[in-house]
């Protein structure tokens, strides 16, 4: 006999310990048939059913709803797309000359006004600098005063050369006419030749006198000429030295750097004590955002109906913050990229926003409308009525105390209102508010109407 099979064996009393159980499990599975098989046929059919209402009872009852009337109203023409704000500019202040950076006056995060410091650096260097440009240009000065006192002597010498000169250019005529006169005279015999020689002497005396006068001229005007020249450079070299010395003053106004305009600053770059290279160590990034942008993409395709619309008046751009507020804040479109995005086939463009309460962020996303114009009398229900189906866009209408399938048309929806071009008529009332529970020819009751709010 198989061991499995031996009244004494181990393994048979497993086997019948798991037959038992099996036996257990169908029982109990066929009175859980049974009894439920008797709560169908008797509870089920004579309790629940018979106390539940029918379809026809349900249409009878009628459903409290709110209701608006149709109405003919302005809607404004938007588009909407998501966009974010980017600061009106952004700044990395970097120090225009080299030297080791002393003092920090500002934290990290804080707003700064136009004019404020925000570093300073060690300014010693550059004083001593800017002392030594004043003093070199200060000798300068004096040389150039030293040289003009020279060319004023030279211009009294060249006077006094040339005054001398007629003096002696008269004396030499004089001397010459008594050449003239005492050659006559001595062909006539009144005179004697040695008188005539004397006065002969007398004329060749005077002509070197004029000679050397002439001589002289040329020297004082020569030195004169030099002594100009020589001022000129001098001049030359103490306007050099003021712009050294005007060099040196900017240097050292550099070591105070300022804030150039209002704005918030990032994090730093750079820590007291720190070397920095001038035009290349990086201190601080500040963004200019009073005033700031939104900027924003729409379809290439509204690119001529937005620049037909921005010739006639400046065009309104509405945002919605993404916070538990939906907070909405109002610019005007002041830019529109020069190229499409051919990879998008969009168009970029900003909008100018006024954030004195610093409710805008660099960097965040918005909900963005761009109001292209206001369109008149349009068909407008709330957009809470708008239901849709497998259709498409539906509404109940309320006739005679009941609610009535209405298809529409929606154009566009501008925020709690949607525009209708077909399906409903001016005076018509909506249902806006307890759809679900409607169904046609469904009675309703008027719990309010929107128009009396």
């Amino acid at each position: 006999m198989p061991a499995e099979l031996d009244p004494a064996s181990p393994h048979s009393a497993f086997f019948r310990s798991r037959r038992s159980s099996k036996r257990m499990v169908f029982a109990l599975a066929f009175l859980l048939v049974v009894g439920g098989v008797y709560w169908v046929t008797h509870r089920g059919g004579n309790g629940m059913n018979a106390g539940a209402p029918s379809m026809a009872e349900l249409m009878k009852k009628p459903v409290p709803v709110i209701v608006s009337p149709v109405s003919m109203q302005s809607v404004p023409v938007v588009l909407t797309t998501i966009g974010n704000t980017e600061p009106m500019s952004t700044v990395a202040l970097k120090p225009q000359v080299t030297g080791r950076l002393e003092s920090i006056h500002f934290v990290e995060g804080q707003y700064v006004q136009p004019g404020q410091i925000l570093f300073t650096l060690d300014s010693r260097p550059f004083e001593a600098a800017y002392r030594e440009a004043q003093a070199t240009l200060q000798s300068a000065r004096s040389q150039v005063q030293q040289l003009r006192a020279n060319v004023i002597r030279d211009e009294a010498a060249v006077r006094q050369a040339q005054a001398n000169l007629s003096r002696d250019t008269a004396q030499l005529t004089y001397a010459e006419s008594q050449v003239r006169r005492y050659a006559s005279l001595l062909q006539q015999e009144y005179i004697s030749r040695d008188q005539y020689e004397q006065s002969v002497a007398n004329r060749d005396a005077a002509r070197s006198v004029v000679a050397a006068s002439r001589a002289a001229v040329e020297n004082a005007n020569a030195q004169l000429l030099s002594d100009r020249a020589s001022v000129q450079t001098a001049v030359a070299q103490a306007q050099a030295n003021e712009a050294i010395v005007e060099n040196r003053r900017l240097e050292l106004g550099y070591t105070t750097i300022r804030a150039p305009f209002y704005g918030r600053t990032g994090s730093f770059r750079v820590h007291a004590g720190d070397m920095i290279q001038a035009n290349t160590t990086e201190l601080v990034t500040l963004d200019k955002t009073n005033p700031i942008y939104v900027s924003f993409s729409v379809p290439e395709a509204q690119l001529a109906e937005i620049k037909r619309r921005q010739a006639v008046r400046p065009l309104t751009v509405n945002v919605t913050l993404k916070n538990s507020e939906r907070t909405r804040l109002t610019g005007r479109l002041t830019f529109v990229n020069n190229a499409v995005d051919q990879t998008t086939g969009t168009i970029r463009l900003k909008a100018l926003f006024d954030n004195a309460d610093r409710r805008l962020w660099p960097g965040q996303f918005m909900d963005v409308e761009l109001v292209m114009g206001i369109d008149a009398n349009m068909m407008v229900v709330p957009a809470s009525a708008i239901q849709t189906g497998q259709k498409g866009d539906y509404v109940f209408r309320v006739v005679d105390g009941k609610a009535e399938y209405q298809d529409v048309k929606v154009v566009r929806v501008v925020e709690d209102r949607a525009v209708i071009s077909s399906g409903l008529n001016t005076g018509d009332t909506v249902v806006t508010d307890g759809q679900m529970q409607l169904s046609p020819g469904q009675k309703v009751t008027l719990k309010r109407s929107l128009s009396q709010e």
